[in-house]
């Protein structure tokens, strides 16, 4: 029988031998353990950021202008979009409307109605000019008539006082005999003939002086009514040039479409209509612009799951769109408000998926870009992530545990109560 054992003078078998040195499995077993251990002690004791990542666009602090539908209608033409800047009175949205066609024939009515006022007052302005003319005629010609009859009046009480004194010597005269009785009654009746010329002189001047005092207050009745029928028609000018320009700002073409304009020079934050064919009441908000010059602040959409988790306070990091973090690198920020309530979604999310907002204080206004700052703008986008605390990696791998747990865990039955019964 063939021994098992080689002898020392035995050449080496010509295959490798099938076990390792006991030193190599010593050394590779000791090496797994201070790996698992290296491992364990990484996973309990590092700790990681948890963070809650949302999209933003940055919105002006006092908030934006909404652009509103002024009447119901049909929207025919979408002339904006989102992210654009925009100049003040540049056409947004146009809406066909059976009201606006109604306004824009009461446009047309009170064009007429402006211009048969406009015609009225150049009438009224050419007849109290022509009243005007006339009257101050008459009052020139009354003011010569007064004189004239007070130069009479005076030439024949002269006449009436030499008439007296000669009736009065032709009556001694007639007493003494030296003139006849004729002569002397001819005397006195031309005498008394002269004093009722003077009578009725000095009457006709009174009258002529009562004539040019009422030509002179109906001149000014004249010039009183004349400026109240001005000032009346000049209202009714004002008051249709008014509506006009606020129709012709809002009306163009010939259907009488109703334009919607920018209120400002901005930039369109939001589409809530971003199409043709939506029908809109009046009163609809269609959009909002954010108008320049406003400081800026981040809004944040935060989901239903994480908003339990953001806190103000909170730092954030940034990740503009338009700036690349990988080459303009991540911005910060401190978040001040978390909505209490959620909100509908932007233009283009589902209305079922509602969601809170956060309001964010950037650090930077500005961005540096190949030596030059280039300031950031309102409607700019990108994503925001919220560090809301630190976990251990450990903790990451008891959560599928914690939800089997959750799984079988089952509700506490409710207590019966006993009915009351009475005393």
């Amino acid at each position: 029988m063939e021994s098992a054992h080689h002898s020392p003078n035995e050449p080496d078998a010509p295959f490798l031998q099938t076990d390792p040195p006991h030193w190599i499995a010593r050394g590779l077993s000791t090496l797994l353990l201070v790996l698992f251990i290296t491992a364990f002690l990484i996973a309990a004791l590092v700790r990681v950021p948890e963070t809650v990542t949302g999209s933003f666009v940055l919105v002006p602090e006092r908030g934006a202008d909404p652009v509103r539908a002024a009447r119901e209608g049909t929207i025919t033409d979408v002339r904006a979009k989102e992210g654009v800047h925009v100049h003040k009175g540049a056409t947004l949205f146009v809406i066909r409307s059976q009201a606006i066609g109604d306004r824009a024939a009461e446009m047309r009515s009170l064009e007429v109605q402006r211009g048969g006022s406009d015609q009225r007052l150049a009438n009224a302005q050419a007849e109290r000019a022509s009243q005007r003319r006339a009257d101050e005629l008459e009052a020139h010609r009354l003011d010569a008539k007064v004189a004239s009859l007070g130069r009479v009046v005076a030439l024949k009480r002269k006449q009436l006082v030499t008439a007296r004194d000669i009736a009065d010597r032709a009556k001694r005269g007639a007493q003494q005999g030296v003139v006849g009785s004729w002569d002397s009654d001819k005397l006195v009746l031309e005498a008394d003939q002269l004093a009722t010329e003077v009578e009725s002189t000095t009457a006709e001047q009174e009258e002529t002086r009562a004539s040019l005092a009422k030509l002179r207050q109906d001149t000014l009745t004249r010039a009183v009514q004349h400026r109240e029928l001005v000032r009346a028609l000049e209202q009714e000018g004002e008051m249709s040039r008014a509506r006009l320009e606020s129709m012709r700002g809002q009306i163009t073409g010939v259907g009488g479409d109703l334009v919607i304009t920018a209120p400002c020079d901005g930039t369109m934050l939001r589409m809530l209509v971003s199409t043709s064919g939506a029908v809109v009441q009046a009163g609809d908000a269609l959009g909002e612009v954010a108008c320049d010059g406003q400081r800026l602040q981040v809004e944040m959409d935060v989901g239903q799951q994480a908003v339990a988790h953001v806190r103000v306070g909170q730092g954030a990091k940034l990740l503009y769109d338009a700036f690349p973090y990988q080459r303009f690198g991540v911005k910060f920020g401190l978040v001040r408000w978390v909505g209490p309530a959620s909100v509908m979604p932007r233009a283009g999310g589902s209305a079922d998926a509602r969601e809170f907002r956060a309001l964010i204080d950037a650090a930077d206004s500005t961005i540096l870009v190949q030596g030059e700052a280039r300031p950031l703008l309102a409607g700019m986008r990108g994503t925001a992530r919220v560090v809301t605390g630190k976990r251990t990696l450990i903790s990451f791998a008891f959560e599928p545990i914690r939800a089997l747990r959750e799984n079988f865990s089952s509700p506490p039955s409710a207590t019966p109560t006993r009915p009351a019964t009475g005393a």
